[in-house]
């Protein structure tokens, strides 16, 4: 397998894994807050998931990958 394609492989998988752990994250907290209020909103809607969800797996692919394999070639 090319070298490329596996660094874009395990970068993609490094930001799957925190944007899951994020979007976890940020669904729980706001779960606690609507039991803590008594409300039945749950502080979210679908669009603000998914699109919150596609934003930051972007982000986080371009930082990991920038940072650990582009950064170290040297393109003269």
């Amino acid at each position: 397998m090319d070298l490329v394609l596996k660094e874009i492989l395990i970068s993609a998988a490094l930001a799957l894994v925190v944007t899951v752990a994020f979007i976890y994250g940020a669904i729980s907290s706001f779960n606690k807050d609507a039991k803590k209020k008594g409300s039945s909103e749950k502080g979210y809607d679908f669009r603000s998931v998914v699109a919150g969800s596609v934003i930051g797996f972007i982000t986080l692919f371009w930082l990991i990958f920038y940072e650990l394999f582009w950064q170290s070639r040297r393109w003269i």
